[in-house]
């Protein structure tokens, strides 16, 4: 008994460090409020990066929603919440916690519009949220997307993220990924040579894709710094797939031994 009450303790302990406090609840609910009033889509985006300056993780919720067109504003009290459809009506959703709270036709409603500009700012913003998630896995995800998939947006959140964290492993993939938007933004050519060296330290097929679409298109010694970066990863890279060559061999080759050992016994 005392062991459960231990764990449910534990459990209870865990929940809170997760949901924001009632201060800051209260102020992402105000913020979360903004929506309602904001008229265009560039007022929609200044309620965006007030949510994603919170640093919460809270506010991915009503971020993802918006982002998927399901965030709604109730005609009657101007409430914000996410919706889901049921029927003819629509499932309002609590914008922090998910609970159910209620359900409107949806000529009682008004859907939040986005564009593709819209879109891309919410990317950027859940994408440090995950950068700044308490889970490390999580860090390491968001920064391994964002090395595939380099952006010159990506550096500033990035830089926020780098001086945060105290994880060297994840730290260094930050790094990386910080790195390979460099090579596609409009940073001086000494950033980009120091951006090719911390790509090129990585020293696998991701950095060899990266660095040759670099080389395609850049000029001067940003192309040649990628050049000879690429030889040294083809090098090494080489050196592997023989490694790996010569131990599928010998491990063949003692599946063998021992088959033919197996047929003289019997």
């Amino acid at each position: 008994m005392l062991l459960l009450r231990a764990i449910g303790l534990m459990l209870l302990l865990t929940m809170a460090g997760l949901m924001p406090s009632k201060a800051a609840e209260a102020d992402l609910r105000a913020s979360i409020g903004k929506f309602a009033a904001a008229t265009g889509f560039s007022a929609t985006e200044a309620v965006v990066r007030e949510l994603a300056a919170s640093g919460d993780p809270a506010v991915e919720r009503p971020l993802s929603a918006l982002a998927d067109g399901n965030l709604y504003i109730r005609k009657a009290d101007s409430q914000v919440f996410v919706g889901k459809e049921s029927g003819d009506n629509i499932e309002l959703l609590d914008p922090l916690s998910g609970e159910n709270a209620a359900e409107a036709a949806k000529a009682d409603l008004t859907k939040i519009k986005v564009n593709n500009g819209l879109r891309r700012v919410i990317r950027d913003a859940l994408g440090t949220l995950t950068l700044r998630a308490r889970d490390a896995s999580v860090r390491l995800a968001a920064a391994m997307t964002m090395f595939k998939t380099p952006d010159a947006a990506n550096i500033e959140p990035l830089d926020a993220a780098i001086a945060a964290e105290i994880d060297p492993g994840v730290r260094a993939l930050f790094e990386q990924a910080r790195a390979a938007s460099v090579l596609v933004s409009d940073k001086p050519e000494a950033d980009k040579l120091a951006a090719i060296s911390v790509v090129a330290a990585r020293g696998d097929r991701d950095a060899l894709s990266l660095l040759t679409s670099v080389e395609a298109n850049a000029q001067g010694a940003v192309k040649e710094a990628a050049t000879a970066a690429i030889g040294k990863i083809d090098a090494t890279l080489a050196v592997w797939d023989a490694g790996q060559n010569i131990w599928y061999g010998i491990s063949l080759g003692s599946v063998l031994l021992l088959a033919a050992i197996g047929l003289a016994i019997t």
